[in-house]
Parts: structure tokens; sequence; C-alpha cells
């Protein structure tokens, strides 16, 4: 049996050092993805501080910038999650990626009254992702972005609640091990592919996003 000193040591450590070995790990194995990732979500960054810089008079406008700069910033977070070896909370925040991904495009238009409900706390973020598909024409989002969202939404529903999903999550396959901090199996690779893909999948579109929502709000009178 362990040592409480032991246990001890292992619970600081994991909450106070960096996962640079298990970065490595993935770099190792994804380094093309997390490089266009990077790449993707830097031009979606451009996008929306261009936006950003024409919308500090207007409250409306403000809100829509500042649910797309919280899209962008929670993806990057849930990225370095991912790659950090912790993919339960990664996952739920990728799931508030979508709902903010879902958000701005409802507040970028008027004729819903999305966005005074939510600053009221009268509309649920996970919503959004069902109206958005029930107006998708209407918002100027096209079938191929529609998927995307629609297809991570429902992988990362899971995450919404306690699965085995979770239980598997913390438990090493070749090692027949059970960690206490994050770590990268060699026998989760496929697994790691298939999440890695979704994920730089959502930000090859992410310009598109960001600039269909800004086209939206130029067509207000």
């Amino acid at each position: 049996m362990d040592r409480f000193e032991d246990i001890h040591r292992k619970v600081h450590s994991t909450i106070i050092r960096e996962n640079s070995d298990i970065r490595d790990s993935f770099l190792n194995h994804f380094s093309f993805d997390i490089g266009k990732f990077s790449y993707d979500m830097a031009k979606a960054f451009q996008n929306w501080k261009n936006f950003d810089d024409k919308t500090k008079l207007d409250r409306e406008k403000a809100a829509i910038s500042a649910m797309l700069y919280l899209a962008i910033t929670l993806n990057i977070s849930s990225m370095k999650l991912f790659v950090s070896g912790n993919p339960i909370a990664s996952g739920n925040i990728h799931r508030q990626v979508l709902e903010s991904i879902a958000l701005a495009f409802l507040f970028s238009d008027r004729s819903f009254d999305t966005l005074e409900l939510f600053m009221k706390q009268k509309y649920p973020a996970n919503k959004a992702i069902k109206d958005v598909i029930r107006h998708q024409s209407k918002l100027h989002l096209t079938k191929y972005s529609l998927d995307i969202l629609s297809n991570s939404y429902r992988f990362y529903q899971h995450y919404n609640q306690i699965t085995s999903n979770t239980i598997a999550s913390f438990v090493s396959i070749s090692d027949k091990a059970i960690f206490l901090s994050p770590y990268f199996d060699e026998s989760k690779i496929l697994e790691y592919k298939k999440e890695i893909e979704m994920r730089v999948s959502l930000a090859s579109i992410f310009s598109n996003i960001v600039e269909s929502v800004i086209s939206n709000v130029s067509s207000w009178k």
C-alpha cells in the first residue's frame, strides 16, 4: 500500500507541474495537425481582431465580438488541455466552444431576441446549436460548416455527464494502470487521432465562421 506521503506528493505534483513530456508525445504523433490547428486559429483571431476594433461604441456588436473571442480562446485552451493529457476537461470546454459559435450566429441576426434573452440569463446556451440548425440558411451558415458543428457537438455531448468514457479516460490500456495525473497512452492513438481530426476540422472553418457572423452584422440597418 502506498504511503500517504507518497500519495500527497503525487497530488501536489499533478496540480503544479507542467506536462511538457506529455505534449511532446502528442507532438511526436500529431505535429502536422497541431501546426495546422495553430495556423487556422491564428487566422481566425486576426479576422476577429479586425472586427473587434470597430465595435467599441456599440453594445450589441461588442457582445458578438466577445462571444467570438470566447469561442476562439476556449478552442485554443481546449486543444492545449487535450495535448496535455486532460481529455475530460478539454471535452467540456470544447462543448462551450461550439455553443459560443452558435450563440454568436444567433446574436448576429437582429430578428431573433437571443442576445437580449441571453444577457438577461433567460436563454440557455445548450439550446443554441439546435436553433442554429433550425435557422441555418437565414444565418448564412454553409451546410459544410453546419455538418462539422453538428458532428462535433454530437460527439462532445457525452462530456455533459459522467459515462463509462469518463472512467476509461483515466485508465491506461498499455500500462494497465489507473493514473492520478494526466498521461499519454500509446494504445489510444486511434482515439486521439479521431478527436484531433475533429478539432482540426473545426479550426479549418473558424475564419469562415467569424467572417459569416461579421457579414450578418454588416447587413444591420
